[in-house]
C-alpha cells in the first residue's frame, strides 16, 4: 500500500504502481468473467 497520494513519472514507486494495477484488473476482470458477467472498460473523454 503506497501512502503517497500523488508519485511523479519515473519516480521509484511508479513502475511497480502500474504493475499493481495492472495485476488487480486482470484479476478483477478474470473473476468477472468466470462468472460470465460482462464487462465494458472505456476512458472517460470529458467531464463537462
Amino acid at each position: 500500500m503506497v501512502t503517497v497520494d500523488k508519485i511523479p513519472y519515473n519516480e521509484k514507486l511508479y513502475s511497480p504502481g502500474i504493475d499493481r494495477y495492472g495485476s488487480n484488473m486482470s484479476d478483477m476482470l478474470r473473476k468477472f468473467r468466470d462468472r460470465d458477467i460482462p464487462v465494458f472498460l472505456s476512458e472517460l473523454v470529458s467531464n463537462v
